[in-house]
């Protein structure tokens, strides 16, 4: 009945297991300073990158593997069940991603057009740009540090991502021109 921080670049599998356990989804930018930020609001029992960093506000909001383990041990006790179970009982998913460069004078230019492209489309921007096309999405997410994009998808198999993350990869080239 919680509220878990996740990132916007991790799957919509999220909001699906909250629905389904009377919790919600926080969703954050996507790095560890905003993840801890979010993990310290009223509600958030549980905060995850998707890359193996948890948070347990309720001990500290900050990174702390040894306090994950220790607290999924617990659980797979409490509910005497084994982790493969648990992982096996998780519903598919397929995120996918891409890197494409540009040079750091462009970068505005391409989220400027982008944004003006998908006015009337339902978007998402939390970080980068996160477009929703029914079940499917795609997010253009600029690299705060380097000179390229992360383009992220997800499909309703793994084809429709690829496919969605190629089509915005060949956006973003585009619109460096």
């Amino acid at each position: 009945g919680g509220t878990i921080a996740v990132p916007v670049t991790q799957p919509t599998m999220f909001e699906r297991l909250a629905e389904q356990y009377g919790g919600r989804v926080l969703r954050t930018k996507a790095d560890l300073y905003n993840l801890m930020s979010a993990s310290t609001k009223e509600g958030v029992i549980l905060a995850g990158d998707g890359g193996g960093n948890f948070i347990l506000p309720q001990f500290q909001p900050a990174v702390d593997g040894l306090m994950a383990t220790a607290k999924l041990l617990e659980y797979l006790a409490t509910q005497k069940t084994k982790l493969s179970e648990v992982v096996a009982g998780l519903p598919p998913y397929y995120v996918t991603s891409r890197q494409v460069s540009c040079e750091w004078e462009n970068k505005g230019t391409v989220m400027r057009l982008l944004n003006e492209q998908v006015l009337d489309e339902r978007v998402e921007r939390i970080d980068g740009i996160k477009m929703y096309m029914g079940d499917e999405w795609v997010l253009v997410l600029p690299d705060p540090d380097q000179p390229f994009f992360q383009i992220y998808a997800e499909g309703t198999n793994a084809s429709s991502a690829e496919s969605l993350a190629d089509k915005y990869a060949r956006v973003v080239e585009s619109l460096q021109r």
